[in-house]
């Protein structure tokens, strides 16, 4: 009896410890590092921290996640990903301080037709609404 309890007691603790190693790992990351070695994060979950920029352009509006939303720099800059049902909403927070969760996206791979590639991040959606994860940050 007690061999079947010990047996039971580490095949569920096996169980336990192998589901909490299946979570993605989130990486929290600056801005900076991205930028400086995009190769180390392409297709990971991170957490970064930044100013909105947004850059109106005709009906258009990418918005970026920046060291400073003073001057477009796309240079040290990230752009958002941002479903246009939730453009609208962030429209009003150029210059606002966020923290974004989502997954990371280089420009490491082999460009389509000479097309522009910008370091990306899409944010995740939680929650039964499917909002995004961006929550602000003061300073």
């Amino acid at each position: 009896m007690m061999k079947i309890i010990i047996l039971f007691v580490l095949f569920f603790s096996m169980n336990v410890l192998a589901d909490e190693t299946d979570q993605p790992k989130v990486h929290l990351v600056s801005i900076i590092n991205l930028i400086a070695t995009p190769e180390k994060f392409d297709g990971k979950t991170v957490v970064v921290h930044g100013e909105l920029f947004i850059s109106l352009r005709g009906l258009s509006a990418p918005i970026w996640l920046s060291l400073s939303s003073k001057h477009f720099d796309r240079y040290s800059m990230v752009e958002l990903n941002i479903p246009h049902e939730h453009i609208d909403e962030l429209l009003k927070e150029h210059g606002k301080f966020y923290q974004v969760t989502g997954v990371f996206k280089s420009c490491v791979a082999p460009l389509v037709d000479g097309a522009l590639c910008y370091l990306s991040i899409s944010p995740n959606r939680i929650g039964p609404h499917q909002r995004l994860d961006m929550i602000f940050a003061e300073d």
